[in-house]
């Protein structure tokens, strides 16, 4: 009798219960790094965020050039 690997990894995926399986290891791995990838992209987004904000209070806080064109 021919099996192929489909049929043992089927076969291997209703005998072990979920958590032990090499794909749910893999897909918790995945979901750590997408996870870690969001949040260091929300971090980027608020820090440009308050870079601009402090741009404008700082070019706002300058006092206006009184130099007189000739």
């Amino acid at each position: 009798m021919k099996s192929t690997i489909g049929v043992l990894l089927v076969f291997s995926g209703v005998v072990s219960s979920p958590g032990k399986t090499p794909t749910m290891q893999v897909a918790r791995v995945f979901l750590e790094i997408t996870g870690i990838g969001f949040g260091l992209y929300c971090v980027a987004a608020f820090g440009l965020f308050l870079a601009g904000v402090r741009m404008r209070a700082m070019a706002d806080a300058r006092p206006a050039a009184t130099r007189d064109w000739p």
